[in-house]
């Protein structure tokens, strides 16, 4: 590098020049090679790059620049911005914030701009501007432009899945192979009792005490050969609690590291459900042989035995005093068949109605117990449709025996009145109450077949049945719609 100033005298003449040289080819060498270096740089940038002069002259852009805007690099460099963006291929605002930041010195950070480019068509296009100074004097700008369209895309999809998610009742959440939670939806936190914040980024297999049906790692062998696994499992809430899942797991291999989808549907009342209704269908069995064998021994003991003195009273004679003795023991035996006989299905009940078979069941049952009943019926009480009324009767006949076999009661009503459009029936005592749910043997059914029978019967006409026990009683009520199923 060569200067040369005027060589003054003493007298400020001008006498000659003064010429100096000073070695700059390292620095120029370096400062060229920097330049190379920053040019590859950029060039080689998978973001497309756009460097302005401080007039908004287009200096330089790279490759993926060009790329993505399919326009040639040289049709582009030494242009000024404002003629570039006639071409609708600047979005709108866009040049205004470019200068603010070549006045200010101010930057632009990830500035989404949504436009419908040339070629290109509506896109999402991400902006990042930041001022140089290469040197003093001279300002540049640096926008670097990222097509976020697809990514925006797949993101919103994501949000879209993810919310999905939320809304399903089962639980769901993801976690590595390692047990590491990543998602847990709302499902998870009604399931379980743990808040999504609580949850992520602990083990699941310590977070909810996992028991599993096999080891943990064949489990995890199966999933990751065939992609799933399903089984049930069982989990403990956070109150203590443990529930019964079905749990269905997918991989996920194209995350680093692979994930696992894991949805679990509480089954634990469903199962409650099933080990009841096989207890109950053992219990019904039970009954059925019982009462088979209650028919049987009534049959044999007292029919049976009836017949057979008729029969020898037959063998022995006609006299006027056999014939009597004979039509007695017959009387006896057609009132025990016919009496056997209504318990099974009263024709009674088709011939006059629920109000003339509830009367003839209370007062045998009165005579038989020994206890007590009242029947008050509302007024203007008519005919209802069959299956309504016995469905009502059985519900009396399943009460009294109940009263009579567990409630050690002295006294009951049975009440039948209208409210609004529905019929009630109720059936009360004085006894001491049934036996508390949690009281009872492990092995026995909260209810009874013959309870459980009740409100199935009313249940499939629309009705409800509801029990009230305590130690001065229990009622039980059956509210019935008056509807054109259950009117006559």
């Amino acid at each position: 590098m060569m200067r040369v100033r005027p060589y003054k005298t003493r007298d400020s003449k001008i006498d000659g020049a003064v010429i100096t040289f000073q070695d700059i080819d390292e620095l120029k060498r370096s400062v060229t090679e920097s330049r190379r270096y920053a040019d590859a740089l950029i060039q080689n940038a998978r973001e497309a790059i756009l460097i302005l002069d401080s007039n908004l002259r287009i200096s330089a852009v790279n490759r993926a620049f060009s790329k993505l805007f399919e326009i040639p690099g040289d049709q582009l460099e030494g242009r000024p911005l404002h003629e570039v963006a006639a071409a609708r291929w600047i979005p709108q605002g866009l040049r205004e914030r470019l200068q603010e930041v070549l006045r200010q010195g101010t930057r632009l950070d990830e500035v989404e701009f949504e436009h419908d480019f040339p070629k290109l068509g509506p896109r999402t296009m991400l902006f990042d501007v930041r001022r140089i100074e290469p040197s003093p004097g001279q300002l540049v700008i640096m926008v670097s432009v990222e097509d976020i369209t697809e990514y925006k895309r797949h993101f919103e999809a994501l949000q879209t899945h993810s919310a999905l998610l939320e809304l399903a009742n089962d639980g769901i959440f993801v976690r590595t192979l390692s047990g590491t939670i990543q998602f847990w939806n709302r499902g998870a936190e009604r399931i379980y009792g743990w808040r999504k914040n609580e949850a992520i980024g602990k083990n699941v297999t310590e977070l909810l005490k996992t028991v599993y049906p096999i080891p943990i790692s064949k489990i995890l062998k199966q999933v990751q050969k065939n992609g799933y696994w399903e089984g049930e499992l069982v989990h403990t809430r956070k109150d203590g609690q443990q529930r019964t899942v079905e749990s269905r797991w997918s991989i996920h291999r194209e995350g680093d590291p692979p994930t696992v989808l894991e949805l679990n549907t509480d089954v634990t009342d469903r199962k409650l459900y099933e080990g009841e209704l096989r207890r109950l269908s053992g219990q019904l069995m039970k009954v059925q042989d019982e009462e088979r064998r209650r028919i049987a021994r009534d049959l044999h003991d007292s029919t049976g035995q009836k017949l057979a003195a008729l029969k020898m009273s037959i063998a022995q004679g006609k006299n006027t005093g056999s014939r009597a003795e004979q039509m007695k023991l017959v009387d006896e035996v057609l009132q025990e068949i016919r009496t056997v006989a209504q318990l099974l299905h009263p024709p009674l009940l088709e011939e006059a109605g629920l109000l003339s078979a509830a009367k003839w069941l209370v007062e045998g049952f009165s005579s038989r117990s020994g206890i007590k009943v009242s029947l008050n019926v509302s007024d203007g009480f008519g005919r209802l449709s069959g299956n309504a009324e016995l469905a009502l009767f059985r519900v009396i006949q399943e009460a009294l025996n109940n009263i009579h076999h567990h409630s050690g009661a002295n006294t009951a009503t049975i009440e039948v009145e209208h409210r609004n459009s529905s019929l009630i029936l109720r059936v009360s005592d004085d006894g001491h109450g049934m036996q508390h749910p949690q009281a009872q043997d492990s092995s026995a059914p909260i209810l009874g077949v013959g309870l459980l029978g009740m409100r199935e019967r009313i249940s499939q006409l629309g009705g409800e049945l509801t029990i009230k026990s305590g130690e001065t009683g229990t009622t039980i009520e059956a509210e019935l719609p008056l509807n054109s199923d259950s009117k006559e």
